[in-house]
């Protein structure tokens, strides 16, 4: 009997060895399209001719990974789409300074490690990740599924499994981004579990699900552009003027896409919106 367990003992090491490799090698094989997915995001990276080196991939849980990113970082919280499985995307400090420098226009030579982050500083990170995600999706769109981001207040349980890629920035000091995927999303994928084609009959019945999603409605009353420094001396009784007129009619998004436009009105103690054009009466280029 203790040969016989000995051998279920090697049987089952070597199956959980093969599905670890198999689980990293699907963050290793994309290491090109999460180095593009990096630079479309942050296309100075491009124009300075940054170096960017992904490293292999490796099994690490979230309290490491929070203890390797150090502080302050930046930690963007994500969810596999569909399946929900968590994944992360961590600046740490050097990343942060190189990346806040060459947005701002600044030496890149003369970059510094953040010593803490000021909301407008974090709004510029925010808008980053953003699009990171995005392009990540894409990245990970051939194995069936994509990415979206989390609310910050979104926790990720400590000991979590995670696939994880460091990407490196230059070539000098490490300035390091990490990219993290639940394990399970991964082996979902390597088990074929994520279908990559649909068949006609799903497609069929893709209008009849996706009319019981919820999406969120947006209306902004205006956007303004204005110096970090005058963001960050902004103080409580200021008035901030918007470019917006108080006839002009205000635009509702989905997804950051104009689908319809209205005019601002009350309904009981509410502020509401009276529709006056539909989505297809907008112009390409709707604001």
């Amino acid at each position: 009997m203790s040969a016989d367990l000995g051998l279920l003992d090697v049987l089952g090491a070597s199956t959980a060895g093969g599905a670890q490799r198999r689980v990293l090698g699907a963050m290793d094989e994309r290491k090109e399209e999460i180095a593009s997915a990096l630079r479309r995001a942050i296309p100075f990276l491009i124009r300075k001719s940054v170096e960017i080196a992904v490293e292999p991939a490796r099994l690490s849980t979230s309290r490491e990974l929070k203890e390797q990113l150090g502080t302050p970082s930046f930690l963007v919280p994500l969810a596999t789409d569909p399946g929900g499985s968590r994944a992360l995307i961590g600046f740490d400090s050097a990343a942060i300074g190189f990346i806040l420098t060459g947005v701002l226009g600044g030496s890149l030579e003369d970059a510094e490690p953040a010593t803490e982050l000021t909301p407008p500083q974090r709004a510029v990170l925010g808008g980053i990740a953003d699009q990171l995600t995005r392009r990540l999706s894409d990245a990970f769109g051939s194995a069936g599924f994509g990415l979206r981001r989390l609310p910050a207040s979104a926790s990720v349980p400590s000991d979590a499994q995670l696939a994880t890629v460091s990407i490196n920035l230059g070539e000098d000091s490490p300035k390091r981004i990490t990219l993290a995927i639940a394990r399970e999303a991964l082996q979902m994928v390597t088990s074929g579990q994520f279908p990559t084609t649909r068949n006609a009959s799903d497609a069929a019945r893709v209008p009849c699900i996706l009319g019981e999603a919820e999406l969120e409605l947006v209306c902004e009353l205006g956007r303004l552009r204005r110096r970090v420094a005058d963001v960050e001396a902004l103080r409580v009784g200021d008035t901030i003027r918007l470019d917006t007129l108080v006839e002009d009619a205000l635009v509702l998004h989905v997804q950051n896409q104009p689908v319809l436009r209205g005019h601002p009105t009350t309904h009981g103690t509410r502020i509401a919106i009276t529709v006056s054009e539909a989505a297809q009466a907008l112009p390409e280029t709707g604001t």
